[in-house]
């Protein structure tokens, strides 16, 4: 069982897997839709070597996302289609 020091949430362990994923799969990006930037920050914390895009319907968290380690946010309108492929031309 592990100590709560060393206990991760959902979150970290979705993130530690992503980055990992990400590292096998030699990604060039990893994107995350997020409403408050949360998971953004917990991949950030594991210092990807791609690119993280948070794509967010609010300013504010477009703005916070912008201050993690290798984070850039995408600003969409409410009830926006999303197509992957504007995303990566951005």
């Amino acid at each position: 069982m592990l100590k709560s020091k060393e206990a991760k949430t959902i979150y970290e362990i979705i993130a530690s897997c992503t980055v990992k994923a990400s590292l096998d799969l030699n990604a060039s990006l990893i994107i995350s839709f997020t409403a408050k930037g949360y998971i953004p920050f917990q991949l950030a914390k594991y210092r990807p070597r791609p690119l993280v895009i948070a794509i967010t319907k609010s300013q504010e968290t477009a703005t916070y996302c912008e201050l993690g380690y290798s984070l850039k946010s995408i600003l969409i309108e409410e009830g926006a289609d999303v197509d992957h492929n504007e995303v990566i031309k951005r």
